[in-house]
């Protein structure tokens, strides 16, 4: 891997010394797992906050297409040193109280605007729908408001502790999940009695054309074979089937401002760090239309990334810190028009 300086504001560097008491970490160096090119240039490189191991790893940007990976990064027999039990995508506990008027409005704007059972809409629904619209204002307020498919089979990629699957099976899906770590996969099937597969794609369990719908909720910055996943999830869709894709932009205002303390690095958990360009070019060629990429703001993900940045002794961010919620809410909103938003996600329908 050719390793090139970079003029980044936080500094670059090729190397990962990485260790620990007990055992070691394994790491290897790979090609970029979009173009398959092996020449880089370095960004910057930072440490795993979650686990307080020792060392750094460090990101690289492929100097052919652009993606942005961690490289060198754990194999697979590290990896999971690095997804504690406390991991909080594993937790669904107090994530979503069921509120009956907060689910009646979305309930409403569901059918309005995505096509949810039943149809047509009476006067009453569409005047709660607008109410929903007031309520549930911002982007990241409703991110997971995808549109409904005929058939309604939707299969959710790392669906983590469940929350997902059980609002739409709530909404009129009929839901599955996919799961890595069995453990949370048999505490998803006890709690909500909704089937998941352990497991990831490609799986063998699955048939072609099984499903209208399948989602990747911050889940395509983990795996390590990105365009490999996707094949695998175009094939399950039926014609018309939906593909949803949420992950952190490495584009962002926060990124760019932030660096090594952004949150939505989660070094070394992700592998991948997309932008739209480079999320876009994973798409498997001809297999799908009507792509779309929305910028979601997240003034949390921001302001978290800004107290973590002086925590760790970056003193230029504690002008940020003073600032009142009104000024985060609508300066990070901003991020939305000018794409530069915390999050992206892709919505693609199936040829």
């Amino acid at each position: 891997m050719a390793i090139a300086a970079s003029a980044s504001r936080w500094g670059a560097t090729g190397a990962c010394a990485f260790g620990h008491d007990e055992f070691a970490i394994e790491l290897e160096t790979i090609p970029c797992p979009s173009c398959f090119r092996t020449d880089f240039e370095a960004v910057l490189s930072s440490s795993d906050f979650l686990t307080q191991f020792k060392g750094e790893f460090a990101l690289a940007r492929c100097t052919s297409c652009n993606l942005v990976i961690t490289n060198p990064r754990p194999t697979m027999d590290s990896i999971g040193y690095f997804y504690p039990d406390e991991y909080s995508p594993y937790d669904a506990n107090e994530l979503h109280k069921t509120n009956w008027w907060k689910d009646l409005l979305e309930r409403a704007a569901l059918r309005c605007y995505h096509g949810y059972p039943g149809q047509p809409v009476d006067l009453t629904t569409r005047l709660l729908a607008l109410l929903a619209l007031r309520r549930f204002a911002s982007r990241k307020k409703r991110h997971d408001w995808i549109p409904f498919r005929e058939g309604g089979k939707l299969l959710d990629v790392g669906c983590g502790g469940g929350v997902f699957l059980e609002r739409m099976r709530k909404f009129g899906w009929d839901v599955c999940g996919l799961e890595m770590a069995e453990d949370v996969a048999r505490r998803v099937e006890r709690r909500t009695g909704i089937k998941v597969h352990v497991g990831t794609l490609p799986y063998a369990g699955f048939q072609p054309q099984s499903f209208d719908a399948v989602t990747f909720w911050h889940v395509m910055e983990h795996v390590p074979n990105p365009r490999e996943v996707l094949e695998s999830a175009a094939k399950l869709l039926r014609p018309k089937g939906l593909l949803v894709i949420e992950v952190p932009n490495i584009e962002s205002w926060s990124f760019a401002e932030f660096g090594p303390y952004w949150y939505g690095l989660e070094l070394p958990r992700h592998f991948q760090h997309f932008s739209p360009t480079t999320l876009t070019a994973m798409l498997p060629e001809g297999a799908f239309r009507n792509v779309e990429i929305q910028q979601i703001a997240a003034p949390s993900l921001t302001r978290l990334s800004a107290e973590r940045a002086v925590a760790e002794g970056c003193l230029d961010a504690a002008k940020w810190l003073g600032k009142p919620k009104s000024y985060w809410a609508e300066h990070v909103n901003r991020t939305e028009s000018n794409h530069q938003a915390d999050l992206i996600r892709l919505v693609a329908e199936r040829v």
